[in-house]
């Protein structure tokens, strides 16, 4: 189980198993990334023993796989150590990637005679090989991220596009109440002026004057009715 971390200042830890990375210059504390990796583990033979995966078969027993951890750093990356690193469980599994194939070997050649040939019974083909690593890889749901977000990157606006100008709509034709304010208005018997209101009043009871304008006394001589 490969764990890859990169950072650009380089990677550190003490002897009580601490980890921190460098940002110009200062270290700061980060998560441990043998412990990050011991927890994927721990849920790989989780899947393993829960039977929601085929595993491979021989004989008619169910092989699950030896899972062991590598925290894998960029090659431009440093790894500070500290003398006594031996004392701390995990730390010789922290290397650059460039010495992953080496450490593999390395692991290889450890294994004892009997081990080894107790595994030979666990040997399965290359395309046994893919069709669990291609059902492992179906389980996996990637957590949805909003890229654009993170990135400071906003959805383009449509351009704007001038708006049409509004045609001029024509004039409401002018009342005659409207058109009477620029003209005398005067009572129809006596002649006398009157102001708007009472020609107001008047056209709002046509039914009485018969459309005509009258001052307040020729209005007495036509009762409402």
């Amino acid at each position: 189980m490969c764990e890859s971390k990169r950072f650009a200042e380089g990677i550190g830890f003490n002897e009580h198993g601490e980890f921190y990375r460098y940002a110009q210059g200062k270290p700061y504390a980060i998560e441990s990334p043998i412990e990050q990796n011991n927890r994927h583990i721990l849920l790989l033979k989780r899947l393993f023993d829960s039977g929601e995966i085929d595993l491979p078969t021989r004989l008619g027993f169910r092989m699950k796989p030896s899972l062991h951890s590598l925290i894998l750093i960029a090659n431009t990356s440093a790894i500070r150590r500290p003398k006594n690193s031996k004392k701390v469980d995990g730390m010789d599994r922290i290397i650059k990637v460039e010495q992953m194939l080496k450490r593999r070997d390395q692991d290889l050649k450890e294994e004892n005679f009997l081990h080894t040939f107790s595994s030979v019974n666990k040997l399965i083909s290359t395309e046994t090989l893919q069709i669990f690593a291609e059902n492992l890889a179906d389980l996996h749901t990637p957590v949805k991220k909003d890229w654009k977000a993170r990135f400071g990157i906003r959805d383009q606006l449509p351009e704007n596009t001038p708006s049409p100008i509004p045609k001029k709509q024509p004039a409401p034709p002018v009342a005659a109440a409207e058109t009477a304010k620029s003209m005398r208005l005067f009572c129809a018997d006596c002649k006398k002026t009157v102001s708007q209101n009472v020609a107001d009043f008047c056209w709002n009871n046509k039914a009485r004057f018969h459309g005509r304008v009258y001052c307040f006394d020729c209005q007495r001589k036509y009762k409402a009715g």
